[in-house]
């Protein structure tokens, strides 16, 4: 203890030190952890604001695909002025090709398809007397089935009248050169069985020769929307919407006619390899009808009951897959385009149906919905004058669809027609 004490005093600055020193440490301990909890949470929300930041730059890149169904290509990263540019080119050149298919397609229904008389649509001129209008239009349209039968080099059997005639007069004629032969009155049966065989081989020379001179069997019946009376027998030629509607059905017949040529233009060979001629070549033999009729529009469309339509983006029209194997259907919705439906009724070769269902979907906008098919006795349908072939045939029944775009339609629609259906005029700009 004496040692000590005279050692602390000489050395009593080592002893403030050493007690300063012992003393601060759990002061720094406390400071420093304090100062590193700080820096912490000054890093983590340093993090976070970079987080936000890169999130804030961050850009979905879409290309929405033109086609329903068809998903749209997506994806979502950091601002890249490469990126933005090379969608922004895709879009441009996805745009440029719908534009150059719709006018494609705007193009192939608009072709050939003119109104069947000017002035009258969308109504007459003003001073002009509606109803001559409307007369010389009813003629023009009742004449359409001889232009059809024409364009399809298309005809009747041989008139049966006229054959029992023709077949009479040379059975008589026969029978008198057999007498004149034999002397005797009453003919023999060997030789009335003969005359027989004759006769009968002559009416099927003449279904034959029919048969070579037309494409197709036809008569002006079968076009169901032309009323099977003339001009002159209209008291009172109807309204202008009828004759809209006429007008309308007038382009859907044209296009199955086409449709209907285009098939027969490919002419089955014969044995020898050459075409075979008339009817003989033909892919539809005979038409028995066609008509146009009203596409179905669900009123209940919208309702929870009613059928569900497919999603559609703004642009695109919505579908119905409950209506048709399309989903298509009219609506006031739908300002593109409006839907026809045709009934097609044909005796067709069985083996080249298919060249009829391609000539179809190539000759407009026209989708084949519901194919029935029938068998034939074509034996029965020779004793009435028509002469298939040697083609084996079966009665076909189409429900066919037809597309018409309100583009180039709608300038010629009556106003009343419009109201009917909904179409949407666009606003005047001020001049």
């Amino acid at each position: 203890m004496n040692k000590v004490v005279p050692w602390l005093k000489s050395n009593w600055i080592i002893v403030v030190l050493s007690v300063l020193i012992l003393a601060s440490l759990p002061t720094a301990l406390y400071f420093s952890s304090k100062m590193n909890r700080n820096l912490r949470e000054s890093f983590q929300a340093q993090v976070k604001a970079d987080e936000q930041a890169i999130a804030a730059n961050t850009l979905q890149y879409t290309i929405a695909s033109p086609i329903p169904g068809i998903a749209d290509v997506e994806h979502r990263g950091p601002a890249n002025q490469v990126l933005i540019d090379w969608f922004a080119q895709q879009r441009e050149r996805i745009r440029g090709e719908a534009q150059q298919v719709w006018a494609a397609a705007a193009e192939l229904n608009r072709a050939g398809h003119d109104l069947l008389m000017n002035g009258l649509f969308p109504a007459p001129p003003p001073g002009a007397d509606d109803r001559v209008a409307r007369a010389d239009f009813i003629s023009r349209y009742l004449a359409l089935p001889d232009e059809f039968m024409r364009t399809l080099k298309a005809g009747p059997p041989p008139d049966s009248a006229a054959l029992v005639a023709m077949l009479s007069e040379q059975a008589e004629r026969r029978r008198e050169q057999v007498i004149s032969q034999i002397g005797q009155g009453e003919l023999p049966k060997e030789h009335l069985e003969r005359i027989i065989a004759e006769l009968a081989a002559l009416r099927r020379a003449e279904y034959r020769r029919r048969a070579e001179e037309i494409n197709v069997y036809a008569d002006r019946t079968v076009f169901r929307d032309v009323p099977a009376y003339s001009a002159d027998q209209l008291r009172d030629p109807p309204t202008l919407a009828y004759c809209w509607q006429w007008q309308e059905a007038a382009w859907v017949m044209q296009d199955l006619v086409k449709a209907i040529a285009a098939a027969n233009a490919s002419r089955s060979a014969s044995e020898n390899g050459e075409p075979r001629p008339g009817v003989y070549g033909s892919v539809v033999k005979r038409i028995i009808g066609m008509r146009v009729v009203e596409a179905e529009t669900p009123a209940a469309a919208d309702s929870e009951s009613g059928p569900r339509r497919s999603s559609a983006r703004p642009g695109l029209v919505a579908t119905n897959p409950a209506i048709s194997l399309t989903g298509r259907f009219n609506s006031p919705d739908n300002q593109l385009y409006d839907v026809r439906l045709a009934q097609l009724e044909v005796i067709v070769d069985t083996r080249r149906l298919p060249i009829l269902l391609d000539a179809i979907a190539a000759t407009n906008l026209m989708t084949v919905l519901d194919l029935d098919i029938e068998q034939v006795e074509p034996a029965a349908d020779l004793l009435e004058g028509y002469d298939y072939g040697p083609d084996h045939v079966v009665k076909a029944r189409l429900i066919i669809e037809t597309i018409w775009f309100r583009e180039w339609i709608v300038p010629y629609m009556p106003a009343d027609e419009k109201r009917l259906r909904g179409v949407e005029e666009p606003e005047k700009q001020p001049g």
